[in-house]
């Protein structure tokens, strides 16, 4: 299996029980990657909320439902958003042995993702009653985060059958990073080089997913931005371009009319809701969905 074409998997003892160093609910809001973590403990987190985060230096994708193993000796930072909330173990892991089981760096829980949820605050629980002297408590989480990792290498195995096209976390990475990055310009080697591809295969992969190149991606959804706008404000047009990344109105509405059929002016007159041109939305449902789990920029998000 190419590696860069999924997350790596982490090597996870099966002898012994970890020691657990920290388990909590904890609020976020980093920005921009600014704050390293990690280092001395294996981290999992359970996450509420939308964003990204860079482990290693490759960025994956994260939003309800996606947990996250930061192994020892490795580093995470996050770009988010909002605020949000994770459920947080830190973790010392038994003396590695002949039979380590594999867990994937990042990975989608889908329906499960309650289960582990409900394992996360028993943990939680029990660790905060072990942390106050309770040994019983304390042996209890350490039994429980066992449990916990264990069951997210099976929980990989059993959807392995069931998972999106190789490379898929790499591509809602790049589609997030079009959803907010409406202005300048879109430097496609430094994105494949934070998702672990090369820029030609990244190429082949997000074209093959969404029908289109991502520079096209990218213009696509800064003109739905302009149709949010041009439904929902009374922003100049020349305003709306300028918040979309268009410094030019005349580029602005030649860009627009070549996309939806009508000039922004046309579009406002005819359109006062949020329903978007037929030619933006007929595009591979992948991208559609990249687009309601984005920002609350998006103009298909409803929170």
């Amino acid at each position: 299996m190419d590696s860069a074409a999924r997350p790596p998997a982490h090597r996870w003892p099966t002898d012994g029980l970890p020691q657990v160093q920290r388990a909590v609910r904890a609020l976020l809001d980093d920005r921009n990657f600014a704050v390293q973590y990690g280092g001395a403990i294996t981290s999992f987190h359970l996450y509420d909320y939308h964003g990204l985060i860079r482990i290693d230096g490759h960025t994956y994708p994260i939003r309800p439902g996606v947990c996250t193993i930061t192994p020892y000796g490795s580093h995470s930072a996050y770009d988010m958003p909002a605020p949000g909330r994770h459920w947080c173990l830190h973790l010392h892991a038994a003396p590695s042995s002949e039979h380590d089981v594999l867990v994937p760096v990042w990975q989608d829980l889908g329906t499960a993702a309650a289960r582990f949820s409900d394992r996360c605050a028993h943990i939680t629980r029990c660790w905060q009653a072990g942390d106050s002297g309770d040994r019983a408590a304390q042996a209890q989480a350490q039994a429980a985060s066992q449990d916990l990792i264990l069951g997210l290498a099976r929980q990989a195995q059993a959807s392995t059958e069931h998972t999106k096209p190789r490379g898929h976390w790499a591509l809602e990475a790049v589609a997030r990073h079009c959803h907010q990055q409406l202005h300048g310009s879109l430097d496609i080697p430094a994105l494949a080089a934070e998702v672990g591809l090369s820029q030609n295969y990244l190429s082949r992969l997000f074209r093959a997913e969404h029908g289109c190149t991502i520079h096209r991606y990218w213009h696509r959804v800064r003109i739905q931005e302009a149709c949010h706008h041009l439904a929902h404000s009374t922003l100049a047009i020349k305003a709306i371009g300028a918040a979309c990344g268009w410094s030019d109105p005349q580029l602005f509405n030649k860009e627009f009319r070549r996309l939806t059929g009508l000039s922004p002016s046309a579009w406002r007159s005819a359109h006062g809701s949020p329903v978007l041109p037929a030619l933006l939305l007929s595009q591979h449902s992948p991208g559609r969905s990249a687009w309601q789990s984005s920002s609350s920029r998006s103009p298909v998000t409803s929170a």
